[in-house]
């Protein structure tokens, strides 16, 4: 089930609310600059365990600090993301 949410952001009124998706529920939300240590964690996390079998470590590291970073300017100007589960914890992000 998909509902929306009144949000304030750069040209956006409503965001999807996702109450459940496979038995696990959890929210879209925009993300703040205050969610930007969890969101460098979960990139960093991620971009490790899914590249490890196609790129070098130093590869990923690098990469780490300029292509898969977190791009703080789209938090500022409201158009990144985060999918928040049900207890709270950010799983996801884009934007």
């Amino acid at each position: 089930m998909i509902s929306t949410i009144a949000a304030s952001g750069a040209g956006t009124s409503r965001i999807p609310f996702v109450h459940a998706w496979h038995g696990v529920k959890y929210h879209l939300r925009l993300a703040t600059r205050g969610d930007e240590p969890a969101l460098r964690e979960l990139i960093a996390r991620s971009v490790r365990e899914l590249g490890a079998d196609d790129y070098a470590p130093e590869q990923i590291e690098a990469a780490l600090t300029g292509a898969f970073g977190m791009d703080s300017a789209l938090i500022r100007d409201g158009t990144y993301f985060v999918v928040v589960s049900e207890c709270g914890e950010i799983v996801g992000c884009g934007g």
